[in-house]
């Protein structure tokens, strides 16, 4: 259990990352860039839902 909690933090720590930056990046050109936030959090968590399964 403990290596695969370990490959799913791996796994997510660089989506996370890049999520941060993109939102980031987004809030700083407009202030209401609700929309593009969800985006990324949708796409990431498709990625996450991915991620696993495909490394596995």
């Amino acid at each position: 259990m403990q290596t695969l909690t370990l490959r799913v933090l791996v796994a997510t720590t660089p989506l996370i990352l890049l999520m941060t930056i993109a939102i980031l990046s987004e809030t700083i050109k407009r202030h209401h860039s609700r929309r593009t936030v969800k985006r990324i959090a949708s796409g990431a968590l498709k990625g996450l839902a991915q991620g696993p399964l495909m490394r596995g």
